[in-house]
C-alpha cells in the first residue's frame, strides 16, 4: 500500500472472542483458556467484518483462544494461520487468576493501567509493546496483515500509536471481545515505537 507518505502496510488488528476467563471474570494471562460458545459466535462475527478486507498474512497469538479466533473467523477463506508466543498477552505474575473485583479493591488496577505499572512476577504494558512490536516488524511489508491476540496487548499496541501518550492511561482504553482495529501505518513504525520506549 502507497501513500503520500510512502509504503504503509494495513494492520487489522482483533482481540479473541469471550473466553472461559472472560465469561468468569478472572485474569487469565499466559493461562491457555478456551473460547466460550459465545466467543465462537463472536468469532463467527469477527469474519463478517473482515470479509471486505484484503487479508494476505494471518498471524495470531499462540494461546488457544486466539489462534482459534482466527481459525474461526477465516474458515471459508484459505489463510495459512502462523502463531507466534510474542503476540500471548500480558504474564500476570502473581495476580494470575485474580478476578476484576480483587483488581478494583486492592488497588492493583492503577498498576495495570500504566505503561510501567508490573504485577509481581509479570510484565507492564511497555514489556508487552516491546515483544510485539518486534514480532510485527517481521510482517512489515506493505501487505495487509491479520493480527489476533489480546485485550492488554491490543490496549498497549493502540495506545503507544496515538498521536498522544498518557502514560498513567494507556491501559485504560477498552478493547471488547472480537473488536477489530484498522490502522495503516508507514513502514517500520513498530520498529521506532519500539526503540521510543526502550530509550
Amino acid at each position: 500500500m502507497t501513500g503520500r507518505h510512502g509504503r504503509r502496510t494495513r494492520w487489522l488488528l482483533a482481540r479473541h472472542g469471550q473466553s472461559v476467563a472472560n465469561d468468569g471474570q478472572w485474569l487469565s494471562g499466559h493461562t491457555d483458556v478456551d473460547l466460550t460458545l459465545r466467543g465462537e459466535a463472536e468469532a463467527r462475527a469477527l469474519g463478517e467484518q473482515l470479509r471486505p478486507h484484503r487479508i494476505v498474512h494471518v498471524v495470531s497469538s499462540d494461546l488457544t483462544r486466539a489462534a482459534r479466533t482466527a481459525r474461526i473467523a477465516l474458515e471459508d477463506r484459505p489463510h495459512a494461520l502462523v502463531t507466534d508466543a510474542a503476540l500471548r498477552e500480558r504474564d500476570l505474575g502473581a495476580w494470575t487468576g485474580w478476578t476484576v473485583r480483587d483488581l478494583q479493591e486492592s488497588g492493583a488496577r492503577r498498576v495495570l493501567d500504566h505503561l510501567d505499572g508490573r504485577p509481581p512476577g509479570g510484565e507492564s504494558l511497555r514489556d508487552v509493546a516491546c515483544r510485539a512490536m518486534v514480532a510485527l516488524g517481521r510482517w512489515d511489508a506493505g501487505e495487509p496483515v491479520l493480527v489476533v491476540s489480546h485485550g492488554g496487548l491490543m490496549r498497549a499496541l493502540l495506545g503507544l500509536v496515538a498521536d498522544e501518550v498518557d502514560v498513567e492511561r494507556v491501559g485504560r482504553r477498552y478493547v471488547g471481545n472480537a473488536e477489530l482495529a484498522v490502522l495503516d501505518l508507514p513502514l517500520g513504525t513498530w520498529g521506532r515505537v519500539a526503540r521510543g520506549l526502550r530509550g
